[in-house]
């Protein structure tokens, strides 16, 4: 690749890797509400990651260093900062599939689900996504969660 080819496309890399930042950001909050990401979570979210493309320039390497690179800033701007910074720089098109994720990491456990109910419909409300589109997203989400039959 050429200089001049490299300086144009710099930009479009970093706007893609906030993206992919931003749309980490509402599941690893949950993920981590109790203390440290577990593994089999950190896992799950990688995967769930090659369904959105905005990750598809990543490889699962970079995936994994971004997780932990979230959690980071999570750890040291607090949640909320975290969330209201990647709520301002996440494309709308992209909100959705960050909710997903986050619905989809409190599947896994019955009374993670129960207990996170509230945060994710408050993300919801902030994210601008409806009542109606939340319990559509949510029933997706088991859909997605239960596999082929």
């Amino acid at each position: 690749m050429t200089a001049a080819a490299l300086i144009l496309t710099e930009p479009l890399v970093d706007r893609r890797k906030e993206q992919a930042y931003a749309v980490l950001t509402a599941p690893l909050l949950l993920a981590t509400a109790d203390g440290a990401l577990d593994p089999f979570s950190r896992t799950r979210l990688s995967h769930y990651c090659s369904s959105c493309a905005v990750f598809n320039d990543f490889s699962d390497a970079e995936i994994h260093q971004m997780i932990d690179d979230v959690v980071d800033r999570i750890r040291e701007n607090g949640a909320r900062h975290s969330f209201v910074k990647a709520r301002r720089s996440m494309a709308s098109s992209l909100r959705e599939d960050s909710l997903s994720f986050a619905i989809r990491l409190t599947l896994v456990d019955d009374n993670t689900e129960a207990q996170r109910a509230g945060m994710i419909a408050d993300m919801a409300k902030l994210l601008r996504i409806s009542a109606d589109r939340l319990s559509m997203l949510r029933d997706m989400s088991r859909i997605l969660q239960a596999g082929p039959v």
